[in-house]
Parts: C-alpha cells; structure tokens; sequence
C-alpha cells in the first residue's frame, strides 16, 4: 500500500487500493485518531505496533487529501481469484525469496513527507466514486477465468509479464 502511494503519481483521480489487510484499513478507518490523542498507545495502552511504516502510511494519505486526490481502501477476500490481490500475494512471496535487508526509516520518510506538505488537512475518509483511479498489478490469479482479465494476452505473455515486474521489483530494492 506504500508503495502505491510512493508510486503513483499525484492527480484528482482517486485511487483505490484493494487489500486483504483487514487490519491495514482498520489501522486508518478506525484506530489511527485514537492512536494519535493517545500518544501512538492502543486500547491496551501498549505501544502501537508498526508505529513507523502507519505514521509514514498516514503522511503520505495526507500529501494526497491536501492535493485533492482521494483514497479509498477496499477489502478483498485473499486468496479467492481476485486478479490483484493473487498478484501482490505473488509480489510478497517473491519478496521473501530475496534476502533481507534493514527496515527503511519510517521517520525520516515522514519527516519528509510532511516537510513536503507542511500543515496538512487531517484525511477525510471517502466512498469510492466513479472517476477512481483503480490499481491492480497485472498477475494471473489462481481462477480459472484468469485469461479472461487479461483480455488477449496469452498464459506465456502474462507469465512474462509478472517476472517482468518481479524483476524491476528486485531491482528497486537492490538500489
């Protein structure tokens, strides 16, 4: 979900971004304003998990909502066909196969975001619309109707597709 923020470039098309985190659009639908007049404690008042990687997630929806583009967060059941959501699962597995590297410093890529939009509108949470930009990588899903939402492209094209992406993936993080 950074990354797509990180990535796509800024417009007053929305963006909607489909995950099976239920966790990630609770993070930003329910706790974050909790978490925020709690001093980043959640219910528990334990420190707020992944406290970095949220902040930053935060920053960067508010650099979209104080440029006017509006993000929606949409759930999608994992593992059940769905086109982008086997895709980025693809995407992750890949991702484990490479070896680790340190966490990125989730504060100072806040600081900077937010050094770049300076006081920004708190996010106001909308319904999609249909002008919504939406993002789905271009992976086969496990369906058998998969070839279908690739239109004419064949099983070989798609496959050279999805290590075409893993690779330029790989190289974004060897960088």
């Amino acid at each position: 979900m950074v990354r797509v923020l990180e990535t796509v470039p800024k417009s007053k098309a929305g963006i909607l971004i489909r995950t099976d985190s239920k966790y990630s659009i609770s993070c930003f639908r329910e706790w974050i304003h909790k978490w925020k007049k709690n001093g980043w404690k959640n219910a528990s008042g334990e420190a707020v998990k992944n406290r970095g990687i949220v902040s930053y997630f935060d920053a960067l929806l508010q650099e979209r909502a104080s440029a006017g583009q509006a993000v929606h967060l949409e759930y999608v059941k994992g593992h059940s066909g769905d086109v982008g959501n086997d895709g980025a699962d693809y995407q992750a597995n890949r991702g484990c196969e490479l070896p680790s590297r340190p966490d990125r410093n989730w504060e100072q890529l806040e600081a900077d975001v937010r050094q770049r939009i300076g006081t920004a509108p708190e996010l106001k949470i909308r319904e999609p619309s249909p002008e919504l930009l939406v993002i789905e990588p271009a992976v086969p899903s496990r369906s058998q109707n998969a070839a279908s939402k690739f239109g004419d492209f064949s099983a070989e094209e798609v496959q050279a597709m999805i290590e075409g992406m893993a690779d330029d993936i790989e190289a974004d993080l060897s960088d």
